[in-house]
């Protein structure tokens, strides 16, 4: 549990900016950039870019249960890539996907469950894991933490 391991967090620096929903609960935007410190009184950098396609898109309805703005922009990446070069890579990344540099078990599947219906969502998948490896390649976290794709 982080709270029993980091203090509390330093305002952090970046194009995110954090979102709090009450007191207690906070929503970390795609961009936001910040540290905290260890029980080792050491400070970690961590990255947030928590969107990504959805593999099912075709399935959804726009502005329903889909919407367009999920899959991380060049312009997010272009900006992370603006702060990393200024105060370089992050101990840890939170992603809502995996970089392609990390997900070889990820092609295989898709490649094993081919059905040209799905062709331009795969299309569509793809380019937001290219646009995050771009970003995870600027970076260059230690840890990454994504919920997806634990096969």
């Amino acid at each position: 549990m982080l709270s029993t391991i980091f203090l509390p967090f330093r305002p952090h620096t970046g194009f995110g900016e954090v979102k709090w929903f009450t007191d207690h609960i906070e929503v970390l935007p795609r961009g936001t950039r910040f540290q905290m410190f260890g029980a080792d009184k050491k400070a970690k950098t961590f990255l947030s870019l928590g969107v990504a396609p959805s593999i099912d898109a075709i399935h959804r309805t726009p502005g329903i249960n889909w919407w367009g703005a999920e899959q991380i922009t060049w312009a997010d990446v272009a900006a992370v890539e603006t702060v990393a070069a200024q105060q370089g890579s992050v101990d840890y990344m939170f992603t809502h996907d995996a970089p392609e540099t990390v997900a070889p078990r990820i092609a295989a599947i898709i490649g094993r469950n081919r059905d040209s219906k799905y062709d331009p969502i795969i299309g569509y998948c793809a380019e937001g894991r290219r646009r995050l490896t771009n970003a995870f390649n600027a970076v260059q976290p230690k840890v990454l933490l994504t919920p997806l794709f634990l096969m």
